[in-house]
């Protein structure tokens, strides 16, 4: 069955790719089971398999960018979603493993498809829509990547409990939206983006470059990534040396992080219209509050808010980067600027722990939990240098155009 591009069960298969791209979730509630199923191996090679994944997504997420248009989007989706699946689902079938190498080949296999899956949601719904539709189509992807996360976070701690291999199982939660990117995912290559209306447009695309904005709004999100991300590293570790809880606990309030990015990714349209250009000091304020709640308290409801709304910001400021980016990029670079935009989320998360262990090691007067402090503070002060700061590419038309912005 061929789909049509513009189709709306097109949407279906794009967003069953947003569905695949929280996998790497699956073991962040597994790690002390691995790390007991295998003493002998450290913990810094344990977290690696943590890490390594992301760190995979970066090259292959612009590599696939760049290739996308001559391979094709279904084919790279449905390779890479299959890739990802039966890569993470292998360490199940070898529950007598004795050394931990193969669970990080596993885990580079998963980076590899997810890399090649990470560009394609975001740029297809770039290309296909304009103004406020856009808008409202990225807000409800994102929603939809971190609600599956939670999904992906609740089956690894549940199956973690049975058997360390067990955990892997969580990976065939991605069967379906495979089967539904198989039947559903249309075609874009070849297909004109709606930016691009003239043919002097078409001919010049090999002479296209990514503009200076782009890689900025890069730069910002791997930037902010790193100094927001040490929040769910550090949660597990506050809770029990604070008395507010054990792992499961932990678990739960961990996935309010990423509720906080289902809760960005639903209302993300909305504060685009309402902030306008000022949406990145308005989310930069309420990710400072949140990490200066979380360093300071210790009930744990207040903290469980703390981390909630610092994932609304967190989720908030990179849909509005990649939004920014793919508003500023030439029709024939949507997908690389949106590439780069996935790899600064598995980047930004990858060097988040390097600043973790920096800030604690420099400034031990802080506690365990200084990096929030120093984040807190960095959030906050962005928050109020953005307000004079243009971001010309995220304001949104009057209202009059709005209504227009999606079809003409």
């Amino acid at each position: 069955m061929r789909v049509a591009p513009n189709s709306k069960i097109a949407l279906i298969g794009i967003f069953a790719l947003y569905c695949t791209l929280c996998d790497f979730a699956i073991l962040t509630p597994a790690l002390n089971t691995l790390s007991n199923a295998f003493p002998s191996t450290s913990m810094t090679t344990i977290l690696l398999a943590n890490t390594i994944t992301g760190v995979v997504v970066v090259p292959v997420s612009i590599i696939a960018g760049i290739l996308v248009n001559r391979v094709g989007y279904r084919f790279m989706g449905i390779v890479g979603v299959a890739l990802a699946m039966f890569g993470g689902l292998s360490p199940f079938f070898f529950p007598g493993l004795t050394e931990y190498w193969p669970i990080i080949i596993s885990r580079i296999v998963v980076g590899i498809g997810d890399g090649m899956v990470s560009p394609l949601g975001g740029a297809m719904i770039i290309a296909l829509y304009k103004g406020k539709q856009r808008a409202t189509l990225l807000g409800v992807g994102n929603l939809i990547f971190f609600g599956s996360g939670i999904l992906y976070q609740l089956a690894g701690g549940y199956l973690a409990s049975i058997a360390w291999n067990y955990t892997f199982l969580g990976y065939l939660v991605a069967f379906i939206p495979w089967l539904l990117v198989i039947v559903f995912l249309p075609e874009l290559k070849g297909v004109k983006p709606v930016e691009d209306t003239t043919a002097a447009v078409s001919s010049d695309a090999k002479k296209e470059k990514l503009p200076p904005a782009v890689w900025g709004y890069f730069l910002f999100a791997t930037i902010m990534l790193i100094l927001d991300i040490v929040a769910v590293f550090l949660c597990s570790t506050l809770l029990d040396i604070r008395g507010m809880g054990d792992a499961s606990v932990a678990g739960v309030v961990s996935a309010l992080f990423t509720v906080g990015g289902t809760i960005a990714g639903a209302i993300y349209a909305v504060l685009i219209l309402v902030f306008r250009n000022k949406v990145f000091s308005a989310l930069a304020f309420v990710g400072g509050a949140g990490l200066l709640i979380m360093y300071s308290s210790d009930n744990v409801i207040v903290f469980s808010f703390g981390i909630t709304i610092l994932g609304i910001a967190h989720i908030g400021l990179f849909t509005a980067a990649q939004n920014a980016a793919g508003n500023a990029s030439p029709p024939s670079k949507i997908p690389v600027a949106n590439g780069l935009m996935m790899a600064a989320m598995n980047l930004g998360s990858f060097l988040g722990a390097y600043y973790l262990s920096f800030v604690q090691e420099t400034m031990p007067s802080l506690g365990p939990a200084g990096p929030l402090m120093v984040s807190g503070i960095v959030f906050l002060v962005a928050a109020v240098v953005m307000l004079f700061l243009p971001f010309k590419n995220l304001i949104i038309r009057g209202k009059k155009d709005v209504g227009k912005g999606d079809t003409d």
